[in-house]
């Protein structure tokens, strides 16, 4: 093959150029990547310089409820690990929820405890599907467009497919978000509802629940507070979004739509957060705090919508509402609850 001339190899190097950065721009603004890394996060908080008086509290001390620890519990000796009770393996150290006190000199402390991360903790499905990552609140169909809050009463496939296109989605058909190229802006999703005559569990009522199509070409979703998935409840890869097994009772599929996350108008809803409001607490009273984000390790970081459900029923009957937020609750239309499942509750 004959060389290049010298006189077009730089024109030519710049044409070149030019297709890579348009090929990755275009990349950047189609399918979005799983990344379950990303998305599953731990926060290891620490406290320094805390004193026996406040690690040790009693629920019903003068002071308030206890600041340790932030999650599983309101009783530091006796859900935490200490120098009269270690861990018993390096993976019990790493596994979700551990907590720790050490003495550091007379009557003070130092505590740390690993609790689910922002992003995790703080998103529901729609807001992994529309690649909303703030971690700032769960995202509710219709309230960015302009549609106000999620009504039981008139939920219903058709009030959600106007609340996703009120948001900004394009109603999309089965061939082109299942079988069809990458799109060249935003990505697909998929949405489910659940009537209420579907429930598969006690005290529930109607709920969506949506999975997107990423740049592999398979689907994934995110239950409630529970992490990201490419399986469905089987354990098997989402290829189909239409064949593939949620939890939930999601017995009506409710159609395809494409999302550009850019220019997508999302309505957070921020519920009161024990983590959050237990780190600020610590901050008021003086502590010296600390936060370090965790590599995830599905390993042993991977807790599944079942297991999370529990922990959080068991944390309900252990805490009740934190004191100062009762009003908050109220207040709070759509909270996550029913096996890491969103539960639509009227006010």
């Amino acid at each position: 093959m004959a060389a290049a001339s010298p006189a077009r190899a730089p024109a030519e190097r710049v044409a070149l150029a030019l297709a890579l950065v348009l090929a990755a721009a275009r990349l950047a603004a189609g399918a979005v990547s799983y990344d379950d890394a990303l998305w599953n996060a731990y926060t290891k908080y620490e406290a320094g310089r805390v004193h026996a008086d406040l690690l040790f509290r009693s629920p019903n001390g003068a002071l308030g409820p206890p600041l340790f620890p932030l999650e599983g519990g309101w009783d530091a000796e006796a859900q935490c690990n200490g120098p009269s009770r270690p861990f018993p393996s390096a993976a019990a150290k790493n596994a979700p929820g551990a907590c720790e006190y050490t003495p550091t000199g007379g009557d003070m402390y130092s505590f740390w405890q690993k609790v689910p991360g922002d992003r995790l903790r703080r998103s529901n499905c729609y807001c992994y599907a529309v690649d909303h990552r703030d971690g700032d609140g769960w995202c509710f169909p219709g309230m960015g467009g302009g549609m106000g809050d999620l009504s039981p009463a008139t939920l219903s496939c058709e009030d959600l497919t106007a609340r996703v296109v009120a948001d900004g989605a394009v109603k999309v058909d089965r061939a082109a978000a299942v079988g069809g190229a990458v799109p060249a802006e935003g990505h697909y999703i998929a949405m489910f509802y659940r009537p209420q005559s579907s429930c598969d569990f006690s005290h529930c009522g109607p709920d969506f629940h949506f999975a997107r199509r990423d740049s592999n070409g398979r689907w994934s979703h995110k239950t409630g507070d529970s992490p990201v998935s490419d399986k469905d409840a089987d354990g098997k890869a989402i290829t189909d979004p239409q064949a593939a097994k949620f939890n939930g009772g999601y017995s009506s599929f409710c159609g395809y739509f494409l999302v550009k996350p850019q220019s997508a108008r999302i309505g957070v809803q921020a519920a009161p957060d024990r983590v959050s409001m237990g780190v600020q607490r610590w901050r008021d009273a003086g502590l010296e705090v600390r936060a370090k984000t965790l590599p995830y390790d599905p390993a042993t970081d991977f807790v599944d919508e079942a297991a999370r459900a529990q922990q959080r029923v068991q944390l309900q009957r252990l805490q009740g509402p934190p004191q100062g937020t009762v009003q908050l609750l109220r207040q709070a239309a759509p909270a996550p609850t029913n096996g890491g499942r969103k539960l639509l509750r009227g006010a």
